[in-house]
């Protein structure tokens, strides 16, 4: 689905996310997918398909901060533990079931929060 525009979410002083601004988000996303036959929810459905990708970019976010490091960062070569690839999982959350990739590291340390 391509989204024009951008309305970036910043959050709010005391950290939550600013409701007219998400409102504003949801807004536009709902109107992309709608002009392009997506279902809200469901296989392949426009808050499934988010859902997913926020849970595997807080995966990413924890394996990057259990390892002390960013992605693709020159200094994790010489480290006694590197990532590792991933592993499926299903994860089930209140709009049904999503698929994710959940990363490993070498030392076979890594346990994620998000997505478990």
């Amino acid at each position: 689905m391509a989204v024009t525009g951008h309305l970036p979410v910043l959050p709010a002083s005391d950290g939550s996310v600013d409701e007219v601004e998400m409102r504003d988000w949801a807004e536009l996303l709902v109107a992309g997918a709608r002009s392009e036959g997506v279902e809200l929810t469901g296989d392949g459905g426009l808050l499934t398909g988010l859902a997913r990708q926020v849970l595997q970019c807080g995966l990413g976010v924890e394996m990057s901060g259990h390892l002390g490091y960013g992605r693709h960062a020159v200094e994790g070569r010489a480290t006694p533990s590197s990532r590792n690839g991933s592993s499926p999982k299903t994860a089930t959350a209140e709009i049904g079931r999503v698929g994710l990739r959940v990363p490993r590291d070498r030392a076979g340390t890594f346990e994620p929060v998000t997505g478990a």
